[in-house]
């Protein structure tokens, strides 16, 4: 199971960030179609300061802040995604 959080205002990278989590996620699910997982987007000010963001955008896989500051690319999502997967 991933528990994927996108950390933002709604500014153009934030709305960004949602296409590589996406596209990353597409491939997991390719290689393993039994893959659940979730994506929220915070965008409460109180919320990103419990998420630990001090950049936005910001990205959480399993409650773990990955990124923040910038949009990254699909590869890096999915490696991601695959350590929280296998720890």
């Amino acid at each position: 199971m991933l528990a994927i959080k996108i950390i933002s205002f709604g500014c153009e990278a934030c709305r960004n960030m949602e296409q590589p989590v996406r596209a990353a996620l597409e491939a997991l699910t390719k290689e393993n179609p039994a893959l659940e997982a979730t994506i929220e987007q915070v965008t409460d000010h109180e919320e990103t300061i419990k998420c630990a963001s001090m950049r936005i955008p910001g990205l959480m896989v399993n409650e773990r802040l990955v990124c923040q500051g910038r949009v990254p690319t699909v590869d890096e999502v999915t490696g991601w995604m695959k350590e929280a997967l296998a720890g």
